[in-house]
């Protein structure tokens, strides 16, 4: 085992460049994919899970191409672009990439399956699966007892829009029903118990979605194609920014920015 040794500062000083968000980073691929237009996004985090996102859709026939640096283009084809894959897609152990494609794959008019890695296998998705079932989405799953697991196979077609008091708490679940309500005739009204983070709210807004949100409250309206923005750049994760807070105020006379 290597020895580290770690010596005292009198102060730090100095700028530091964060990665993006990763979970800005999934929404922004899924957004700009079924946006009929080029997307730029910048600052993209290419950790394994939003690596999982990006293989995802180009396996759906989108392309998808690095530049230099953290920036990437997508070349989307609108909501209804996607073509069948040719074989199962595996998604590694990212929760949120399986939870929010399955709201945009229910209303493809074909069928997909989901496989997932060992982690990912043990994680609940009753809690998206009657929503969307509830619109119209065929969904077959492992069951286990009262709940159910990945992998999943997602049958998708015509849905429809549906009012919805959301169980539990999770941005990924609201995100999943939201993304659907995108391909739903109708307005599809969610309700949350408790609010969660709005990351899919706020980028479907950004690509003029017809959203509206109101406390708890969110209301969007389907069958409308999405705008891209252009370019994207994705903030800095503010879960990696803790460690430099943490040092900067443990260590008098820094500044850090």
């Amino acid at each position: 085992m290597k020895s580290l040794l770690v010596s005292s500062s009198s102060s730090l000083k100095g700028d530091i460049s964060l990665a993006g968000d990763k979970s800005i980073a999934h929404r922004s691929i899924i957004l700009s994919a079924i946006t009929p237009a080029k997307t730029r996004i910048k600052n993209f985090p290419f950790n394994q899970d939003c690596l999982s996102t990006i293989n995802s859709f180009k396996k759906l026939g989108i392309k998808i191409l690095r530049s230099r640096g953290n920036s990437l283009t997508v070349f989307g084809k609108g909501i209804f672009g996607l073509k069948k894959p040719s074989s199962p897609i595996f998604l590694g152990d990212s929760g949120t990439t399986m939870r929010l494609l399955a709201g945009v794959l229910a209303g493809q008019d074909f069928s997909v399956t989901l496989k997932a890695g060992r982690s990912l296998t043990k994680r609940p998705m009753l809690r998206i699966a009657v929503p969307l079932r509830m619109m119209g989405a065929k969904i077959k799953s492992k069951i286990n007892a009262k709940e159910e697991y990945p992998p999943l196979t997602i049958n998708g077609g015509t849905l429809k829009a549906i009012s919805y008091k959301v169980p539990v708490a999770s941005a990924q679940v609201k995100s999943a029903i939201l993304l659907a309500g995108l391909y739903a005739k109708g307005k599809t009204r969610l309700q949350e118990k408790i609010k969660t983070r709005d990351h899919t709210e706020r980028m479907l807004k950004v690509f003029k979605a017809d959203i509206k949100v109101k406390k708890n409250t969110i209301v969007i309206k389907g069958g409308r194609e999405l705008t891209s923005p252009g370019v994207i750049y994705i903030p800095g994760d503010i879960s990696s920014a803790s460690f430099f807070l943490g040092l900067a105020l443990l260590i008098p006379g820094s500044r850090i920015r």
